[in-house]
């Protein structure tokens, strides 16, 4: 009984095996049958013009492609061929030394065009500076030469005011003379009224044997042209004894201003007097007894 159940399942077995296979064989033809179908009204469907030319094109240039193709590897392949006989490891190593020496050319040449830039920059400063210089120099050789005519032009105002200033009447006088240094706005006794050289407001020193007389303007009586108030000058200058001795002023060229203070005081309380102009760096000295000017 059991035997015959396992006859009746492998009988089951293999007919299910055989109808799938027989139903996957005939969707398969079917499938085929379907496929050549189509293909043939496909074929029999002629396509269009413009279709047509589009393939004819696109076939043309497939042909010219692969012609330049073959053109390409054969250019290749001669390439290869020369470079085999003629490109050796030396003829490389001397390409790459020619390619780095053209590199270092190229630096060297960049390097000196800045180099000569530098210099053309440097010669146009020094160029600059040296017509700086030339006009420093012509603006000097002006500023001396109006120098030299305001020096010439002050001699001779100073020479003409000499003239003027020196009073006839001392030329004839005979008595003592008490001389004083007029500087810097400052009038100095060289001597006293007893004409014995001021202990304080002139300093005597020798020098070469010649006795220099300077005054001590600390000591001095300060003159202000612009006051009215002349009785600290007055009160100086009346001891000396108006009519008993001349009075002589070495005037320097800073103080010709206060002079005419000096001037008018002392020809009011009645003295002679004598101005004597001095100029720059001219100091005054001994000489006989005589006290003279001596420049610098």
């Amino acid at each position: 009984m059991s035997t015959q159940d396992a006859d009746a399942s492998l009988e089951l077995l293999l007919d299910t095996i055989c109808n799938t296979f027989g139903g996957v064989l005939f969707i398969s033809m079917l499938v085929v049958v379907l496929l050549n179908m189509s293909s043939e009204d496909a074929a029999d469907v002629p396509p269009e013009e413009v279709q047509q030319a589009r393939l004819v094109e696109l076939q043309r240039e497939l042909q010219k492609a692969q012609a330049e193709l073959v053109t390409l590897r054969s250019a290749v392949q001669r390439f290869d061929s020369v470079r085999s006989d003629f490109v050796t490891e030396e003829s490389i190593r001397l390409a790459k030394s020619l390619r780095a020496s053209r590199l270092e050319l190229s630096r060297s040449v960049e390097q000196k065009n800045s180099i000569a830039d530098a210099v053309a920059d440097a010669q146009i400063a020094s160029n600059e500076i040296s017509q700086t210089l030339a006009d420093q120099k012509q603006e000097l050789e002006e500023t001396r030469e109006q120098l030299a005519a305001a020096t010439f032009e002050l001699d001779r105002q100073v020479k003409s005011r000499s003239r003027k200033l020196t009073l006839p009447t001392a030329k004839a006088w005979e008595g003592d003379v008490a001389s004083f240094y007029l500087t810097r706005q400052t009038l100095c006794a060289i001597h006293d009224p007893n004409l014995n050289y001021h202990p304080t407001e002139c300093r005597r020193s020798r020098e070469s044997g010649t006795v220099y007389f300077d005054p001590v303007v600390s000591d001095g009586l300060r003159i202000d042209p612009d006051v009215d108030d002349t009785s600290r000058l007055a009160a100086k200058l009346r001891p000396y004894g108006p009519g008993r001795q001349l009075l002589r002023f070495w005037v320097s060229p800073d103080s010709h201003g206060a002079f005419a203070a000096v001037h008018r005081t002392a020809k009011e309380l009645g003295f002679r007097i004598e101005i004597v102009l001095l100029g720059d760096g001219v100091r005054l000295h001994q000489t006989t007894g005589n006290v003279k000017s001596r420049g610098q």
